[in-house]
């Protein structure tokens, strides 16, 4: 590895060292060209996650290091692609997953196939996910002794949490009951 590349990873370790600063989500788009090297660091706040990115450029020309931002990510594109969906359930922590129909192999299901319960939050809202053929426990049945219906499935994905910037566009639907949030570390 040459010693400017060896700069721009110092620079990306200085930055996500800083107490109470960033901690690295990817570092990528790093390239040279004749004029000189370029990398896109993206990190997220260490001790917030409101599901909006900071990106810093890092460049090196001449041998001297320029960083620019850091720019906030809100992930316009993608949160707005996920608008609308009807196997979404958004949790009031603002935790955007989907459920797809159980699978048979847990390899090819979100999580490993592991077991997440979802209660509905609106009467009614449960509609949708019954009708798509998923699992939908209503109140007084085996196995739900929670007040409103619940869902269980097995293939449930993490899609991140929705910034601020977004959250007007959903509507919060249900509370996970059991299950887990990923975390990142780092």
């Amino acid at each position: 590895m040459s010693d400017d590349w060896e700069a721009i990873l110092e620079k990306v370790d200085e930055i996500c060292s800083i107490e109470g600063g960033y901690r690295m989500v990817s570092r990528s788009v790093a390239y040279k060209s004749r004029d000189g090297l370029f990398c896109v660091l993206k990190a997220d706040k260490r001790d917030e996650d409101d599901g909006t990115s900071n990106v810093f450029h890092i460049t090196m020309y001449d041998g001297t290091i320029c960083v620019d931002g850091p720019f906030t990510d809100s992930k316009d594109e993608y949160w707005l692609a996920q608008v609308g969906r009807s196997d979404a359930i958004i949790t009031p922590d603002w935790v955007h997953r989907t459920v797809r129909r159980d699978t048979r192999d847990s390899d090819f299901a979100g999580h490993g196939g592991a077991e997440f319960r979802f209660e509905f939050l609106v009467p009614g809202d449960h509609g949708a996910f019954t009708r798509q053929g998923l699992k939908v426990l209503l109140s007084g049945e085996e196995d739900n002794d929670l007040d409103g219906p619940v869902l269980v499935t097995r293939n449930c994905w993490y899609q991140g949490k929705i910034p601020p910037k977004h959250r007007h566009l959903f509507k919060v639907n249900a509370e996970m009951v059991v299950g887990f949030n990923p975390t990142r570390t780092g």
